[in-house]
């Protein structure tokens, strides 16, 4: 997680981040190390913001190494990879589709796997309530939450 965080700060400085179609995103949200396991499964270890990693394998680190494996022309349209996380969780990823997104080549990711219901909740809406549709704020989320 440390190397992780200082690797995000050293990237930060040397390059810059621009999200081709939402200009707000404008920096590295983590920083995915990945291996490769001799059954074939990539092993992830994603180090997040405020000093912890991801137990799950990471869907959108996961779909970005697929991106960059089709770019490379080792993945093809119907491939599959696994991906497993630092605790062995897994996914299964498979590039189901190409696309265009802001007139760049991408793909069309599919991520599958297994969960767990570990909790119920019924929410009910009060007729007083102030904000029934719920609220954002822009130093929370950003400014181009809707």
């Amino acid at each position: 997680m440390d190397v992780g965080l200082a690797l995000k700060q050293i990237i930060a400085e040397q390059a810059s981040v621009r999200h081709p179609e939402l200009p707000s995103l404008t920096e590295l949200a983590y920083v995915m190390f990945r291996s490769t396991e001799p059954d074939g499964a990539i092993r992830t270890c994603t180090a997040l913001e405020a000093g912890r990693v991801d137990r799950s394998p990471c869907g959108t680190g996961s779909s970005a190494n697929l991106a960059v494996l089709h770019a490379r022309g080792v993945v093809t349209v119907g491939d599959t990879r696994r991906s497993r996380s630092i605790i062995g969780g897994e996914f299964t990823i498979e590039a189901t589709g190409e696309t265009t997104i802001a007139g760049r080549p991408a793909i069309l990711p599919r991520i599958t796997g297994s969960a767990w219901v570990y909790g119920r909740e019924y929410l009910r809406m009060d007729q007083g309530d102030p904000f029934p549709i719920g609220f954002a704020l822009s130093d929370t989320w950003g400014p181009d939450i809707t």
